[in-house]
C-alpha cells in the first residue's frame, strides 16, 4: 500500500505542475455538475425538456463518437415521459443497492429501444453501459460517485497494482478513492482546486471531482508514455516528421494538437495500403525519406485518389502534402531567422463573454440564453431585419465557444435559389465533357471537423430563408435536431 501511496503522490505532483493547462481544457466538468445541480428537477412538467437541459453542458462526457445515450435518453422521455423518470427516480434512490438500481434502469432503457427496433431496424443500441449510468450518479451525488471509463481502467489500474474484477464499476471507484485519500492530504493542490472554481463551477468540498480528473491525468500521461516508447523505437524520419507537425508554426500559427499528430503519422505508415493493388510500392511511406523518393510516389497515390477506385480518410491527401513539404525543407535547412519568415506567427486574439458583450448589441442574459441553446439544441437561427447584425453575431458567437478570433474551425455559406445538395452535400458536376462526383462544401466541412473531435466546429449559413431548404439538405433534414434521430 505504500508503494501505491508513493506513486499516487509523484502523479499528483506532475498534475500540479502542470495545473494551468489541465485548468483550462478540464474545467468544463466542475461547469457541467453545478448546471445539472442548478437545473435538475425530477418532477418536472416536461421531463424530456428538463433532462436535456440539466445534461446540457455535459460536453463529451455522455455522447462520444456513434455512443448517443442522452440523445437516446431525451428521445424516449418525449415519447414515454414517466417511464423515464420512474428510471431516473429509481436510479438516484440511494435507499437502494446500487447494482440493482443500474440493473432495472439499463433494463428498463433496453425494453424501450427494443420495442423502437420493432417500428425502425436502424435502432442499434440504448447506449446505456456503465459508462452511461456513472455519469448520471456522478452529476446527480458528485460527493459519492465518479465517472467511470473502461479505457481509464485499463491503463491505470496496472499501475497502482490494483488487480481488475468482474465488477470494473467497483474497481474504478476504489482506484479513485485511493487517489482521493491521498489527494486531501496534499493542502497545495487543495487549495489550487478550490481556487479556480468559481460561481459557475460546482465547489467540489468532497474533493471527489479531483480526485478522478486526477485519475484521468495519471491515464493520459501514461498514454504520452506508452506512446513516446512506440516512437523510440521508429526511425528517426518518424520522430523528426513528429517535431515538425508540432511546430508552433505549422497550422496557421498553431501546432498540430497530439491527437492529429497521431492519426497523421499512422497514415503515413499504413494508410497507402488501403489503395492496393493500384499502388504496387512500399505501404509504409516513411520508407521514402527523400523528397526524391517520395514525389513521384505522392503524384502516384493522388492520381489513384481522384481516380475513386480505393477508399482513404479524406485527411490522407493533406498528409501526404505535408509530408512531402517536411521532406523538401529538410533538405533545404534555413537559419532560425529565415524560418520566422518562412513561417510567421499567427497571433489569435483571445476571445470570450466579456469580448462579445462589448462588440454585440445583446445583454449578457441574452448571449448566455443564445449560448445554452447552440450547446443543447446544436443549431440556431437568428431571425430579424436585413442589417440589424445577424450574420456579425453569429461568427462572434463561434468565437467565443472556440476562445479565439479565428476562422480555422468556422465555414461559412450564402444559401439563394439555385443553390442545390450538390453544392451543399455532394453530387456529379460537369468536368471536361462529362461529369464527375464532387464533395459540396458542408461535406468537406464534416470531413475536416471529423479528424478533431475534440474540439468543436462551426458551420455558419447566411440568407437561410433564401434557400429551398428541403432540395439542399435532402435527407440530412431529419438529422438536424440534436439528439432525436437514433444512430
Amino acid at each position: 500500500m505504500e508503494n501505491i501511496i508513493l506513486k499516487i503522490k509523484e502523479l499528483i505532483d506532475l498534475y500540479k505542475a502542470d495545473f494551468k493547462r489541465i485548468d483550462s481544457e478540464e474545467r468544463y466538468k466542475w461547469i457541467a455538475v453545478k448546471h445539472f445541480q442548478d437545473n435538475w428537477d425530477i418532477d418536472a412538467p416536461d421531463f424530456a425538456e428538463m433532462l436535456s437541459r440539466a445534461f446540457a453542458k455535459h460536453v463529451n462526457l455522455l455522447d462520444s463518437g456513434v455512443a448517443r445515450p442522452l440523445g437516446v435518453m431525451v428521445f424516449f422521455a418525449k415519447r414515454e415521459p414517466e417511464n423515464v423518470r420512474g428510471l431516473f427516480r429509481t436510479l438516484y434512490d440511494e435507499s437502494l443497492q446500487l447494482d440493482g438500481r443500474i440493473d432495472d434502469f439499463t433494463s428498463g432503457v433496453d425494453q424501450f429501444v427494443a420495442k423502437m427496433k420493432q417500428e425502425d431496424a436502424n435502432w442499434k443500441s440504448s447506449f446505456q453501459d456503465q459508462h452511461a449510468v456513472s455519469v448520471y450518479l456522478t452529476f446527480r451525488y458528485p460527493e459519492k460517485y465518479y465517472i467511470y471509463k473502461y479505457s481509464i481502467l485499463k491503463i491505470i489500474a496496472p499501475l497502482f497494482g490494483f488487480e481488475s474484477t468482474s465488477d470494473r464499476l467497483a474497481s474504478y471507484t476504489q482506484i479513485c478513492d485511493a487517489i482521493h485519500d491521498v489527494a486531501i492530504t496534499d493542502e497545495i493542490l487543495i487549495s489550487l482546486s478550490h481556487d479556480r472554481l468559481d460561481d459557475d463551477c460546482y465547489q467540489d468540498n468532497d474533493n471527489r471531482l479531483l480526485a478522478m480528473d486526477i485519475a484521468y491525468f495519471t491515464y493520459r500521461h501514461q498514454q504520452a508514455k506508452e506512446e513516446a516508447k512506440k516512437l523510440a523505437a521508429q526511425p528517426a524520419i518518424v520522430q523528426d516528421f513528429k517535431k515538425w507537425l508540432e511546430h508552433p508554426t505549422r497550422k496557421n500559427g498553431k501546432p498540430y494538437d497530439y491527437k492529429t499528430v497521431k492519426v497523421y503519422l499512422q497514415f503515413i505508415e499504413a494508410h497507402a495500403k488501403k489503395l492496393v493493388p493500384p499502388f504496387e510500392g512500399n505501404v509504409n511511406l516513411f520508407s521514402y525519406d527523400t523528397s526524391t523518393d517520395f514525389s513521384p510516389v505522392y503524384k502516384m497515390l493522388s492520381e489513384i485518389i481522384v481516380a475513386g477506385n480505393n477508399q482513404v480518410n479524406g485527411a490522407f491527401p493533406k498528409v501526404l502534402r505535408l509530408y512531402e513539404q517536411f521532406l523538401k525543407e529538410q533538405e533545404q535547412p534555413v537559419s532560425q531567422i529565415e524560418q520566422a519568415l518562412t513561417y510567421p506567427v499567427v497571433s489569435h486574439d483571445i476571445y470570450n463573454r466579456k469580448k462579445f458583450l462589448e462588440e454585440v448589441f445583446l445583454t449578457a442574459e441574452n448571449y448566455d440564453d443564445l449560448i445554452n441553446q447552440l450547446i443543447r439544441k446544436k443549431n440556431l437561427i437568428l431571425a430579424g431585419a436585413p442589417g440589424v447584425g445577424k450574420t456579425f453575431a453569429a461568427k462572434r458567437l463561434a468565437y467565443s465557444l472556440i476562445g479565439e478570433k479565428t476562422s480555422e474551425r468556422i465555414c461559412f455559406a450564402q444559401f439563394h435559389q439555385s443553390y442545390g445538395y450538390e453544392d451543399f452535400v455532394m453530387g456529379y458536376r460537369p468536368k471536361d465533357n462529362g461529369f464527375q462526383m464532387a464533395d459540396g462544401v458542408f461535406y468537406s466541412f464534416c470531413n475536416e471537423a471529423r479528424k478533431d473531435p475534440d474540439n468543436d466546429w462551426f458551420f455558419i449559413i447566411d440568407e437561410i430563408n433564401r434557400g429551398n431548404i428541403s432540395k439542399i439538405f435532402g435527407e440530412l433534414l431529419m438529422l438536424i435536431e440534436s439528439g432525436v434521430a437514433p444512430i
